[in-house]
């Protein structure tokens, strides 16, 4: 059993400066770093423009440096070797990528004359915005993801070259209603390079670039994360090597950080595995028991999903179990649920911390006085019997139980 609660990481930033060090890249006085709002625009910093401070030292923001607009803000950055290298310029491009799925790319060479109150970069349309700028050679390949969990890979040949103040193509189609890009980026060795992506409640995983196949821009592209109501909509992509450091922030300015070496490398349609704890919105389990488990991933069968939940909330390999009943839970307005019911009485491994909540070993006898749902007795107390299969339908109208169905019987006494 778990109680759901638990350690959601350290604060990363207090409440006041909600900051952290994202990028850290080493330098020239003389490189030169461009920078672009999400409204379009394109700036230039020298280095030696940049003031110098203490290593510990917060820095200054960009808005002070920049002639930025007060309602515009730095979506992206490229730092360069410098802007007068002709066969650098006209031999790379900027790529860009917006929230509703264009893609523009522009020879390098249209953004080699900086100006001190900047220039358009790209024609942004009314609602739009952009969220990823990226410097290619001509002959990257280009990965595009959206909130719904899709990937689409293309070569950047396909996106031809136009002009700085141009509004770009079609990148990536998207479904109808709020489902916008989260994020580009691009591949440069995909044999040793993996997709890293990562969802609005905490889960991420890493995935083979080669588990994305090459298709032409426009595409709605492949699964990339199995979006459930436990995972959320995804957040993040990136490509990432093993040497990598993967940090993580909330709004909150909680903070976790880890070594992408150990995140798995994983199928490119599962939900991945918990990398920071959030406490949910609205979770209708908060200050209740409850026993392991979660949903289906794609193909998989009751016994696939049972043992891979038992071993990714436990660390235990269960060696034997049983099939010993259907619950289905409707609620209004939540809608309906199916859990297929399991005990075990053969594991192997040690119990591991639990990302999901605080385990515990609870004796058989003491289940029924924790704070359980109402239904969850009902069940329980069919499994501390013994009972034969059984089919067990809850209707719950918020917290309470209004209806118990055990194998087609109205059971009156339990409510």
């Amino acid at each position: 059993m778990s109680k759901p609660e638990g350690g959601v990481g350290s604060k990363g930033a207090n409440s006041r400066e909600q900051d952290f060090t994202e990028y850290i890249y080493p330098a020239t006085m003389h490189n030169t770093m461009m920078f672009f709002t999400k409204k379009g625009r394109c700036y230039w910093l020298k280095c030696y423009e940049i003031p110098e401070g203490a290593k510990n030292s917060k820095g200054r923001a960009i808005q002070n440096l920049l002639n930025i607009e007060s309602d515009d803000s730095i979506n992206a950055f490229l730092r360069l070797r410098g802007l007068d290298d002709p066969d650098f310029i006209n031999s790379h491009y900027v790529v860009f990528a917006t929230k509703k799925g264009l893609i523009k790319k522009t020879s390098l060479e249209a953004y080699s004359r900086p100006r001190a109150n900047g220039v358009i970069a790209i024609n942004v349309l009314e609602g739009d915005e952009v969220v990823g700028v990226r410097l290619t050679n001509g002959h990257n390949e280009l990965l595009l993801a959206d909130r719904n969990g899709r990937a689409v890979r293309f070569n950047e040949n396909t996106v031809r070259a136009m002009g700085r103040v141009s509004t770009g193509v079609r990148g990536m189609r998207l479904d109808e209603g709020d489902d916008e890009v989260v994020g580009m980026v691009v591949v440069n060795k995909p044999e040793e390079e993996t997709i890293m992506v990562v969802s609005e409640n905490g889960y991420g995983k890493r995935s083979q670039v080669e588990d994305y196949r090459v298709t032409n821009r426009g595409g709605k592209g492949v699964k990339t994360l199995n979006i459930t109501e436990k995972t959320g909509r995804l957040v993040a992509i990136k490509v990432v090597t093993d040497e990598n450091d993967l940090m993580i922030i909330n709004k909150s300015g909680i903070l976790i950080r880890l070594k992408v070496s150990e995140c798995r490398v994983m199928g490119r349609a599962t939900q991945g595995v918990r990398l920071i704890n959030l406490t949910k919105k609205n979770d209708v389990n908060k200050d209740k028991w409850i026993g392991i488990g979660g949903h289906f991933e794609e193909g998989e069968s009751p016994e696939e999903c049972l043992l891979r939940e038992a071993y990714e909330e436990t660390g235990l390999k269960l060696t034997s179990w049983k099939f010993r009943g259907i619950v289905t839970f409707t609620q209004k307005d939540y809608g309906t649920e199916y859990m297929c019911l399991y005990t075990a009485d053969g594991f192997t491994g040690e119990v591991k911390d639990c990302d999901e909540g605080v385990l515990e070993w609870v004796k058989k006898d003491e289940l029924l006085n924790l704070n359980l749902w109402e239904g969850d007795k009902i069940f329980l107390k069919l499994l501390k019997e013994d009972a034969p299969f059984f089919s067990l339908k809850l209707t719950y109208e918020g917290d309470r139980l209004t209806e118990a169905v055990l194998d087609g019987e109205n059971l009156q006494n339990t409510l």
